[in-house]
């Protein structure tokens, strides 16, 4: 878990206690004590890697952390009544204007803690979900709300979105490398309804 101005990920351990598992130079974005128990302080935390919104987290793994990113509020000289805007590194997408249940989202991103690189993600272009694009089973976007000791990353698809998107037209526009999985997966699509649990899936880090 993390908060939004803390500068530090933990994890729990067998007894639940929080450790300390990654801790982040925010340097001039550093919140004090003193600001984080002042809510007018809080407002506009542009620039500060975030906890990320509904069964979006942000996942310390053994090489990795994935995160959802902040893009700072950039002032640049714009027609006048036009308002300062959000500038979008390249390589990201704007998920605004594309992902309906989320207007409201941004980019996803993973950091490779071993390379010390970060590499922002693009959308599925056919579907418009935001996550890792699941290329073995040919299901939804994959992203990962929690990450084990065996380095097995887990997400939760909900049943009626699973309905909705996993089209034949879907199945087409994806590439699919393991036939065996991707059959599982039409077979469990047969029995599944809308008002299902969510479907727990499970991957595993190489």
């Amino acid at each position: 878990m993390k908060e939004i101005p803390n500068d530090t990920l933990y994890c729990l351990n067998e007894h639940d206690e929080l450790i300390p598992k990654f801790v982040f130079n925010l340097g001039n974005h550093t919140y004090d004590k003193e600001k984080r128990a002042n809510s007018s302080a809080m407002e506009g935390l542009n620039g500060v890697i975030l906890i990320a919104g509904y069964y979006r987290f942000m996942v310390g793994a053994s090489n990795y952390i994935f995160f959802n990113a902040d893009l700072p509020t950039v002032n640049i000289p714009l027609p006048k009544g036009r308002a300062s805007s959000r500038e979008i590194p390249q390589g990201a997408v704007r998920l605004g204007s594309f992902y309906p249940d989320n207007p409201t989202a941004i980019p996803l991103g993973i950091y490779n803690i071993i390379n010390e690189t970060t590499q922002l993600l693009d959308t599925d272009p056919f579907s418009r979900l935001t996550g890792l694009i699941n290329d073995l089973d040919g299901g939804l976007s994959f992203w990962p709300i929690y990450c084990n000791l065996e380095n097995e990353l887990v997400d939760i698809y909900q049943a009626y979105k699973m309905k909705e998107y996993l089209t034949e037209d879907y199945f087409i526009a994806h590439e699919i490398k393991n036939a065996q999985a991707h059959q599982k997966l039409r077979e469990l699509l047969k029995t599944l309804k809308d008002d299902d649990n969510p479907v727990v899936v499970i991957a595993k880090l190489k």
